[in-house]
């Protein structure tokens, strides 16, 4: 009989190289999925919501992430996730081109 093993590596481990440049700007936008309200702040008032974080966490955004953050006005995350990928290009997280599904997911 031959046994095999399921090895699951953790996502941070498979994408580390992608992930590391712009893993911020993932967060952020991984706190307004999970978080109708933050996601409500980061729309309608995204310094606010870059400057005083999601619960205990902070965004240390770059000079570019944050001035593209803050001149997108998107009125969706959806929007907000899609024009963060179109500027970063492949230079994002594969979360940033998702965001809009889970933001579907999780009903806003």
């Amino acid at each position: 009989m031959l046994d095999t093993k399921l090895q699951t590596l953790p996502v941070s481990l498979i994408l580390q190289d992608v992930q590391d440049e712009h893993l911020e700007i993932c967060r952020l936008l991984a706190a307004a999925t999970v978080s109708p309200s933050f996601c409500r702040l980061l729309l309608e008032d995204p310094e606010r919501a870059i400057q005083t974080g999601y619960r205990e966490e902070s965004f240390l955004l770059t000079a570019e992430e944050r001035n593209l953050v803050l001149s997108i006005g998107a009125d969706s995350l959806e929007s907000l996730a899609w024009h963060i990928s179109q500027t970063l290009g492949q230079r994002t997280h594969p979360f940033v081109t998702h965001a809009a599904e889970a933001s579907e997911l999780f009903g806003h």
